[in-house]
């Protein structure tokens, strides 16, 4: 079983052999039963100056524009299905896989965009692409849902929570804004720009980058596609370095016309370049908040980035300045560009443990779960604030725990509905010291039966509990 994400720009490249005595990457009728070569990832990158009219470098977004059906390929003399160029991109999976592994690895669970996922023509083009390609795919998740998994939300021992996800890409930005139940993720609102993404950063950059050429060179490099091409890698790059180090370095020789070009680039000069496109993230975040009818930012408690820019340290400072008082989840061991990739291993996982790996639930099926009519809170002694626990609407079953310090003399703790007290626990830890660290821990099921217990953190003795 393979696990994989479909990448934000998946790059291909078709190099064309050139005709004899010629140096220029084109197609030409001496081409015409010659064999081609396909290459992928970084390999496609490296050459894409040399060869711009074969290389496409978002397959990702040809497969999802439906009114896209072929491509022009140059150095096929001829036009292409999406569905063919997007075979060669599962093609290289699979064979790195089998190099690796030392045996073909065909079944693959893939994370998707929401365009993708769906029942209909564009998914069909994509199965059909994987399938070409030698890999058969038996399910695919919605990229924010995979994030989610990977995070470990779709544990039904959770509290439940106001989550905000916010998907930094290449393309484009994604913001969501989910409630957490029973393990199942409710979405409230969400808000989408194409405003503030990699392509846009690196646009502002190679932007600066083209002008200060001319600056010094006296004379312009806009129309000349290879060097354009060539400078637009080295700005990517850099971007990438800034996300790590207070500068980069932008060196090319011989960029344009046997000119060379060197410039450093400061992260604040980087930040300051990108000024607009970090105001248009907080514009589609605040968008998303005001769409799930909430009190405030402040009702979000937790917020997950995921997407190549997430390790960028301005995009981190955005997101916490809007919500100051909610917590930014970092999973040990798991970076925020893979959590995707993550959630779809996950996801294909639970398939295979649950036995409908051949036969999965569609991603558009809603759940129709029981939902807990009234609030749920908890009051430590009669003169204690009540804290809410479920809020009214939790998935059932619902789960909720508490830790707090309780002296050695003992507590009290009761759990009411709607302010009416339903239930009480009286307890004293096994301890010598003054004071010992307990969890309370509620539990509602199905039914809407409600057990609470005190359980001491240190030796997970029970101390009391209650079934209402």
């Amino acid at each position: 079983m393979l696990y994989l994400r479909m990448l934000m720009h998946p790059p291909l490249a078709i190099p064309a052999p050139p005709c004899t005595g010629s140096t220029l990457p084109h197609a030409s009728p001496c081409v015409t039963g010659a064999e081609v070569e396909i290459l992928t990832g970084q390999a496609a990158v490296s050459q894409a100056h040399k060869n711009p009219k074969n290389t496409f470098l978002d397959v990702r977004k040809l497969l999802e524009n439906a009114d896209l059906k072929t491509v022009n390929v140059p150095a096929l003399d001829k036009d292409i299905t999406v569905t063919e160029l997007a075979s060669h991109f599962f093609r290289n999976i699979h064979n790195q896989i089998k190099m690796q592994v030392g045996k073909a690895v065909r079944d693959v669970v893939v994370s998707v965009p929401a365009s993708l996922g769906a029942d209909g023509p564009l998914r069909a083009r994509l199965v059909e692409a994987a399938q070409i390609g030698g890999c058969r795919i038996k399910s695919t998740i919605d990229n924010i849902g995979a994030v989610l998994n990977a995070h470990g939300y779709d544990n039904a021992k959770n509290n439940p929570q106001t989550v905000a996800v916010v998907d930094l890409g290449f393309s484009h930005t994604e913001v969501h804004i989910y409630t957490t139940s029973g393990g199942l993720y409710f979405l409230k609102s969400q808000g989408v720009t194409n405003k503030m993404c990699g392509n846009v950063l690196v646009n502002a950059l190679l932007e600066f980058c083209a002008k200060d050429f001319m600056r010094k060179a006296k004379f312009p490099i806009d129309d000349n596609i290879k060097s354009m091409t060539r400078l637009r890698n080295e700005c990517e790059v850099a971007m990438k370095a800034l996300s790590t180090g207070a500068e980069a370095m932008i060196d090319l020789d011989s960029l344009c016309e046997g000119v060379d070009y060197s410039a450093k680039i400061s992260r604040a000069r980087f930040e300051d370049l990108g000024g607009i496109a970090f105001m248009q993230l907080k514009n589609v975040v605040n968008e998303a908040v005001s769409g799930a009818n909430l009190t405030s930012a402040a009702d979000i408690t937790r917020v997950v980035l995921a997407g190549g820019l997430s390790g960028m340290p301005k995009c981190s400072s955005v997101i916490t300045s809007i919500f100051p008082a909610a917590e930014l989840q970092r999973t040990r061991g798991l970076d925020f560009s893979e959590a995707a990739a993550v959630g779809a291993a996950l996801q294909g996982r639970n398939l295979l443990q649950l036995s409908l790996l051949e036969k999965p639930p569609a991603n558009n099926v809603t759940v129709n779960a029981p939902c807990m009519n009234s609030a749920m809170y908890i009051k430590s002694g009669s003169a204690g604030d009540a804290i809410l626990a479920l809020p009214a609407g939790s998935v059932l079953p619902a789960h909720y725990e508490l830790s707090g310090a309780c002296p050695a003399a003992g507590g009290c703790v009761q759990v009411l509905v709607e302010r009416t007290q339903i239930g009480e626990l009286v307890f004293v830890p096994d301890t010598q010291a003054e004071t010992e660290e307990i969890v309370i821990v509620v539990d509602v099921d199905i039914s809407g039966s409600v057990t609470m217990e005190a359980r001491q953190t240190s030796s997970s003795l029970v101390l009391a509990s209650v079934t209402v």
